[in-house]
């Protein structure tokens, strides 16, 4: 929410949730048995800062991905173009421009192009799991190195 602030949330919040407490456990609430159960605002604010860090590590991470996609797609529309001819590659462009704009189908269109001209495409990005699963498909958006909690020495993550 841009109009308020951090406190202001964080008072909602645990307002919110305590009242759901106390309406889903009436007759502890009216004995006062549940006065440890209450969230404090100073534990919310504390729960959504976490989230907005999360949150934001996670725009990085996608916008690093969404770059190495784009400036793969354009290294492998260059690798067709040395491939076809002008016309074919013109073909090829109208009909990726047919497609969403995004760097997910550029990339996999430009591959798929290049599969179909006989160039195997390996499209493998690091990963901080070292054999990570999704890079055999394409490529590792969840552990990358920068922002991976392997490196704050958790290895129990699961996939």
């Amino acid at each position: 929410m841009a109009g308020l602030t951090l406190e202001q949330r964080a008072r909602r919040n645990s307002t919110r949730k305590n009242n759901r407490t106390k309406k889903q456990y009436p007759l502890l609430a009216q004995a006062g048995v549940i006065e440890d159960w209450m969230i404090r605002p100073d534990e919310e604010a504390h729960l959504l800062q976490a989230q907005e860090e999360y949150f934001q590590a996670w725009l990085r991470r996608k916008d690093a991905f969404e770059k190495k996609q784009k400036a793969e797609a354009q290294e492998m529309r260059l690798q067709v173009a040395e491939l076809v001819s002008e016309e074919e590659l013109a073909r090829l462009d109208d009909r990726r421009a047919m497609l969403p704009k995004t760097s997910a189908y550029s990339a996999d269109f430009w591959s798929r192009m290049l599969k179909d001209l006989g160039v195997e495409v390996v499209r493998k990005w690091p990963c901080a799991f070292g054999d990570c699963p999704w890079n055999s498909v394409r490529g590792c958006l969840w552990h990358y190195p920068d922002d991976c909690e392997l490196r704050n020495g958790r290895t129990d993550k699961a996939l």
